[in-house]
């Protein structure tokens, strides 16, 4: 991949393993080796995860949201969508008893037995879901009022509907000091001004403020910015729309991180960068440093929200 913008899928840009992502990078400030474990094994998508990006398609891409996802409420069993697609006997009758099943049973042995009801229902529901993201109406429902809670705010609405607003671009470079391919694909641009939505189980400005310190968010404002500016895209501030994930939903604008912020996301994204390069080179991949440490819960390190159970 050459360095420039594009207009492309999310799953096509989601396909170039090749180039190191914000997200990817922040396996790497855990360790090599959790960084190295990311890029073999596939993660599977958390139902939070599945709600962002529902939210985000509608929201900034109404368009495509019939091209990627599909309502499906009460699937059919995975069973039984495993068994027509390696292969399977389908059985006429109702039920699984008397003569006939047993004498179809007894004769078919090498493969999955299915009813017929169970194969139609499977076959229907694989036609239906063929190349698109199956979600519940549930999920539809909770995205869809996401979406309302950001266009009820004033400033939101005035961004996302604003005429020279530019959605979801890829942008890929190099980075100068490494030699690495890098992407980021920001959500919102206008001009000078680069924006990321957020879905949040809070959208206050403290818990937001939480977030950014521990999901990184001042290290994406710094990736993205110099990815921008690699292109030749001058970057004034990146800011972020936060909107509610629980009743009542409401947004928020936050329109730019601190100078300091944003300069130590810069360090740190260097500092993931500059490790990828040395394992790249050493091919070593290593854990956490097996040696003693120093471990202090006095103050004010305890933070009772971190360790909760629905964090």
């Amino acid at each position: 991949m050459n360095q420039g913008i594009y207009d492309m899928s999310a799953v096509e840009y989601h396909s170039h393993h090749e180039a190191q992502s914000k997200s990817l990078l922040e396996y790497m400030l855990k360790s090599p080796a959790h960084y190295q474990y990311r890029i073999t094994h596939k993660t599977s998508q958390t139902p939070q995860m599945l709600l962002g990006s529902v939210a985000h398609t509608l929201i900034l891409e109404p368009h495509k949201f019939s091209d990627e996802y599909v309502i499906i409420d009460n699937p059919p069993d995975q069973e039984w969508i495993d068994a027509v697609v390696h292969g399977c006997h389908v059985y006429d009758g109702k039920v699984r008893r008397g003569k006939e099943w047993d004498a179809f049973s007894a004769k078919y042995t090498d493969k999955p037995i299915l009813l017929k009801s169970q194969h139609d229902a499977a076959i229907a529901w694989m036609q239906k879901a063929i190349n698109k993201q199956p979600i519940s109406e549930s999920v539809y429902e909770q995205a869809n009022y996401i979406k309302q809670a950001v266009l009820a705010n004033r400033v939101a609405r005035g961004l996302i509907e604003h005429p020279n607003a530019v959605v979801e671009q890829s942008v890929f470079w190099v980075d100068d000091e490494t030699g690495l391919l890098c992407k980021c694909r920001p959500d919102l641009r206008i001009g000078r001004q680069v924006y990321d939505l957020k879905t949040t189980r809070s959208a206050e400005a403290s818990a937001v403020s939480y977030s950014a310190k521990k999901l990184g968010y001042h290290r994406q404002a710094a990736f993205y910015t110099d990815g921008l500016t690699a292109v030749g895209l001058e970057v004034e501030s990146f800011g972020f729309i936060a909107v509610d994930t629980q009743a009542p939903m409401m947004a928020t604008v936050f329109h730019k991180l601190s100078d300091d912020s944003v300069r130590l996301g810069r360090e740190q994204i260097m500092d993931a960068l500059n490790k990828v390069a040395a394992c790249q080179f050493s091919g070593e991949w290593e854990g956490y440093p097996d040696e003693y440490d120093y471990l202090d819960i006095g103050g004010n390190a305890w933070d009772e929200d971190e360790t909760s159970d629905d964090d």
